[in-house]
């Protein structure tokens, strides 16, 4: 699904994200993926990377949909990045099986949904809220 507007509400993305059968988050880098981690709080299977921002919660997900063939490249976009650091590419074809094994086990995907919401559930802003919170009181 790609935007062509912004939603107005989120429970009119809730209803977009509760349409996919499984997600397909296949970027080089991000920062953090938002979307990635709202589409697996809704108990929908992901098929990503494990790296850059997301890494930080996408590893608790279920493994069988990790994209691991991944190319170093340049980080580029021709307007922020010119080169300096490196992005990982999935490749094509890992995609490809992936999305193929989705297919094949698709009565697989509502327990792996099931795993997907149990890493959003580790990952909520009231969490976030509460690890900083206990991050400044150690300081002060």
């Amino acid at each position: 699904v790609v935007p062509t507007k912004p939603w107005e509400t989120s429970e009119e993305l809730n209803k977009i994200y509760n349409t996919f059968d499984v997600g397909l988050f296949g970027s080089k880098a991000e920062g953090w993926n938002l979307p990635l981690l709202e589409t697996l709080s809704c108990s929908i299977p992901c098929i990503s990377t494990n790296v850059t921002g997301h890494g930080e919660f996408y590893q608790h997900a279920p493994e069988i949909l990790h994209l691991k063939q991944l190319t170093k490249v340049p980080a580029q976009d021709g307007i922020w990045f010119k080169g300096q650091g490196e992005w990982y590419a999935p490749k094509v074809e890992e995609i490809t099986e992936k999305i193929t094994w989705c297919i094949d086990h698709w009565k697989e995907l509502p327990e792996l949904g099931k795993q997907s919401r149990a890493v959003a559930e580790r990952f909520t802003w009231d969490h976030a809220a509460q690890q900083l919170e206990d991050v400044l009181k150690q300081i002060t």
